[in-house]
């Protein structure tokens, strides 16, 4: 029987384009993904995948998935060649999701790909997008396949395609920033000893940082400062004993190499595109922003991209929501590219400062800061993405209850009590593709919001928390969170952030009716 024609084209196989490509098929869309590249990366590359992204992800792949096998994220420390100076635990009482994981990305990678593959979905290798040109009724592409050219006619075009993107270039589009000729050599080795794989480590030195980060048993990730280049100087490859050499005279930590898998250099990129949106063609990932490694924030920042254009445009595909509403993709995930750029630049100039000044306020502030409630509380935040918020987008409503968490805002982080009686954690309300409605107490479903979900033809599932319903909030932290004292309505995204908080159905009602006619939530 001959497949229907996929009703749009993903460019790039990495974590980006798995994500898109697997949240809209599991919302009922046909997709097509490819890539140049002949077999999925064998280096571990991206080495953490975030809070943020494991929530995000949740309803469309569950989370057991990667974090089976993968240490979980539990703190850092900082040291100098002499001494310990600061520990910061990332673990926080009363959490239901991880703060992060420490996976390869290939690992990463291979958990979408399974996801995908049980939806039917395969990645296309080794095919690569030629050329491409845009109408109001869709795209236009030529791709090269094992089998020769191909053209093809689809509604979207996604660019996943990286750094480098093709995609980028033939729009047109600038990619504005800065670059810098500071040289980071990068290796993956295997250690002469067992350390603690839940925690990362910065070294800091008056030579330049060394930071590590566990891969697993005693594989290690080891990322060396290896200072200015000289403009117009002529770079040779990293050798694996300058990293022999790094540790050994900028550390304590006394660790051997026995075996290397994977050495590299690079230099920091700092771009962003004015516009995620460019008709009907979209940019994700790296394709839209570059930015330092500081934190691991680039894989999990497109990864959230991926899943906010991706419900998006299954909405717009299937004609549940007007084509504009494309355009709140880039007004939500823009602000958190640029804040994400900002803040990660900050962290690795702090890195590459190594003036004895410096370093000798660092180890007065750095106990301070990793310790105090509120400074700890932000850095955390930042690092999990926690911080990531659509507040002051178009989609918020204004006038839904105001709370710690409102429209905007992630669905709350908590464990509670499920049906079967154990505690698990608050975003398993949140298991399947689509919106769901949380219904705090004991409120009769809202009759004309079913209504309206069912005439659009868009999933929305119900949740009932209260005594015999899907879990139970005795402990009142659902209640506290929305400020819903007598209960009340929860509707929330299929990106698993909060549309409405509301004590009835009227302002659950508006937002959907909004959403449906292009009207902005913040004019109704």
């Amino acid at each position: 029987m001959t497949q229907p024609s996929p009703q749009l084209l993903i460019v790039g196989a990495g974590p980006v384009g798995l994500t898109c490509a697997l949240v809209l098929t599991r919302m009922g869309i046909r997709v097509r993904i490819v890539d140049e590249q002949p077999s999925m990366t064998s280096y571990s590359k991206a080495l953490v995948l975030w809070r943020g992204s494991l929530k995000a992800l949740h309803p469309f792949v569950d989370s057991g998935r990667f974090e089976a096998g993968h240490p979980e994220v539990r703190g850092a420390t900082l040291s100098s060649r002499t001494e310990s100076i600061a520990h910061m635990s990332f673990e926080d009482e009363g959490r239901g999701v991880v703060p992060g994981l420490f996976i390869p990305q290939y690992d990463t990678e291979s958990c979408l790909i399974e996801a995908l593959r049980e939806q039917g979905v395969e990645v296309e290798r080794g095919s690569r997008l030629d050329s491409f040109s845009q109408s109001n009724g869709g795209v236009s592409a030529r791709i090269t396949t094992g089998n020769g050219n191909e053209d093809i006619e689809v509604a979207w075009l996604i660019g996943c395609d990286g750094g480098h993107s093709t995609i980028r270039k033939t729009l047109g589009l600038s990619f504005d920033g800065q670059s810098s000729e500071h040289r980071w050599l990068i290796a993956d080795v295997d250690i002469d000893q067992e350390q603690d794989g839940h925690v990362l480590r910065i070294v800091q030195s008056s030579q330049g940082a060394v930071i590590c980060f566990p891969i697993s048993g005693a594989r290690w990730r080891i990322i060396v400062d290896a200072g200015e280049v000289e403009s117009g100087g002529v770079e040779t490859p990293p050798a694996i004993e300058e990293i022999q050499r790094a540790i050994d005279d900028r550390s304590s930590l006394g660790w051997k190499i026995q075996a290397q898998h994977w050495l590299a250099h690079f230099h920091i990129n700092e771009r962003q595109v004015d516009s995620y949106v460019n008709g009907r063609v979209l940019l994700a990932g790296d394709a839209a922003h570059v930015h330092t490694p500081a934190g691991g924030q680039g894989m999990n920042t497109g990864i959230q991209d991926a899943v906010n254009l991706a419900w998006k445009l299954a909405m717009v595909i299937q004609e549940q929501a007007p084509e504009s509403l494309m355009h709140t993709y880039h007004s939500e995930r823009h602000p958190v590219g640029a804040y994400v750029i900002k803040a990660s630049r900050l962290m690795i100039r702090a890195a590459m400062n190594t003036s004895p000044i410096a370093i000798g306020i660092g180890k007065v502030l750095a106990p301070i800061m990793t310790t105090l409630p509120m400074i700890r509380k932000r850095a955390m935040a930042f690092l999990t993405e926690d911080f990531v918020s659509y507040r002051d987008g178009p989609l918020a409503d204004v006038r839904s209850v105001s709370s710690s968490h409102a429209s905007g805002d992630a669905f709350p982080d908590c464990l509670i009590r499920m049906r079967d009686g154990d505690h698990r954690p608050a975003i398993d309300l949140l298991k399947d593709p689509g919106f769901t409605l949380v219904i705090i107490g004991d409120h009769e479903e809202p009759r004309d919001l079913l209504g309206d979900f069912s005439k659009a033809g868009t999933a929305l599932h119900i949740r009932r928390v209260a005594t015999g319903g899907d879990a139970e909030d005795n402990e009142g932290r659902l209640i506290d969170a929305f400020d819903l004292p007598d209960g009340g309505f929860v509707l929330v995204r299929p990106d698993s952030f909060i549309a409405v908080v509301s004590e009835d159905a009227e302002r659950l009602v508006a937002w959907f009716s909004g959403i449906t006619s292009g009207r902005s939530s913040r004019s109704i």
